[in-house]
């Protein structure tokens, strides 16, 4: 790993996960002296344990977030054609019961109105009747079922990508990175911030004229730790995930499940598994923010609704290879409540700004990570008075 002691960078991010790996992509192809640094291993926590999907979030149409749903379209696209050998494309079943929350009629027009946002691009959505759906997906559950939506969005290798990012930005010459490095202190010092870093027990100086943070659901810990103006700010929800035996389901498509709540949960076919999930629960004050792992209770409420749609095809726990779970950092501006609607928190990404020379980017989805790097070295870049050019991170890696 590259570093100088006592060097100064036009920029320091903290955290190495998907967020913080396309800011310094970002910074390193525009010419900023960078350092990325991150407590831990590069991308292990949140952006590794994620859904693995590169996705619109077809269910934010319910809430009317067509914005958002664009914007994660457009980049989906984007990603399927700048990492290939790290993507693909995958089809998706959205069955309708006549008990489901959505009728025919509105699935329908929600496949179309995902069809626009994505820019009509080819494959498009399009519906199954009830005997082609039974076809495509045997053992679903036949009674009282409607049809379905056939639609596609894409799965990424969500480590791998954040790796990529930061591997391409170390290309360039400014750009240096550190794990195992965590951030210890804040001061400032005339014009520029004085950042003590501990790595390896070592402790260590750096400076920078700017000091951003991709720490997602560590930062409403973190920066009152370093005495940076900071107040609660993050609802954190707890996802996890099953890895299910290949020859459990012979699966074609992804299926789009959704529980008496409305909630989605994903059954998504994989070469040599199957994923489900994922759960979508309040994290609880006990719990541990690094490594957090599954409970019982979500293993028994996926296997639930992986039975409630597949009723004769028993789920043991032998058909269970695995499991992992991460922290989404939702921004939860207009409550105090913790855990109250998770479901209903929007996903827009917001910077903020608790010293003139410290940025925190929070929230978003990992399918927007790049426009979010984008809005965050905007910023700096019009701050230090230099040029800015946002079609960098469209190069070929």
């Amino acid at each position: 790993m590259k570093n100088n002691k006592n060097d100064v960078y036009d920029l320091v991010i903290v955290g190495a996960g998907i967020n913080g790996s396309g800011v310094f992509r970002d910074a390193a192809l525009n010419n900023l002296k960078v350092l990325l640094i991150d407590s831990h291993d590069f991308c292990t926590q949140t952006s590794s344990r994620s859904s693995k999907l590169l996705h619109g979030g077809i269910r934010y149409l319910q809430n009317l977030d067509f914005s958002l749903v664009a914007e994660a379209l457009q980049e989906k696209n984007v990603w399927l054609k700048l990492a290939p050998h790290l993507t693909r494309t995958q089809s998706f079943v959205l069955p309708i019961y006549q008990d489901s929350p959505n009728t025919i009629w509105e699935m329908k027009m929600g496949m179309k109105l995902y069809d626009i946002l994505s820019g009509c691009q080819s494959p498009h959505p399009t519906t199954l009747s009830t005997q082609n759906l039974l076809q495509e997906m045997p053992g679903l559950k036949s009674e009282k079922l409607r049809g379905a939506g056939l639609y596609y969005d894409g799965i990424v290798d969500d480590k791998g990508l954040a790796l990529l990012c930061i591997t391409d930005g170390l290309k360039m010459p400014k750009a240096s990175v550190l794990s195992f490095c965590a951030i210890t202190g804040v001061e400032n010092n005339h014009e520029l911030l004085k950042i003590h870093l501990r790595s390896n027990n070592n402790p260590q100086v750096v400076y920078a004229h700017d000091l951003v943070f991709c720490t997602g659901p560590f930062t409403d810990d973190l920066l009152p730790r370093l005495h940076i103006p900071w107040k609660k700010t993050l609802a954190l929800s707890k996802g996890s995930h099953l890895w299910l035996k290949k020859n459990l389901l012979p699966l074609k498509h992804a299926l789009v499940m959704q529980d008496q709540k409305g909630r989605v949960i994903f059954l998504i076919p994989y070469p040599d598994k199957i994923l489900l999930g994922t759960t979508e629960l309040p994290l609880n004050s006990a719990d541990p923010l690094f490594d957090i792992t599954i409970t019982p209770e979500e293993v028994t409420y996926l296997t639930e609704q992986f039975l409630a749609y597949f009723p004769k095809t028993p789920l043991s726990k032998d058909d269970i290879i695995g499991s992992y779970c991460g922290i989404r950092p939702l921004v939860n501006l207009n409550s105090t409540e913790e855990g109250a609607h998770l479901g209903k928190i929007s996903r827009h990404h917001h910077l903020f700004h608790p010293h003139p020379q410290i940025t925190v980017l929070l929230g978003g989805k990992y399918t927007t990570f790049r426009t979010m790097a984008q809005d965050v070295l905007r910023y700096i870049c019009t701050k230090q008075h230099r040029e800015y050019n946002s079609l960098l991170t469209l190069n070929s890696f």
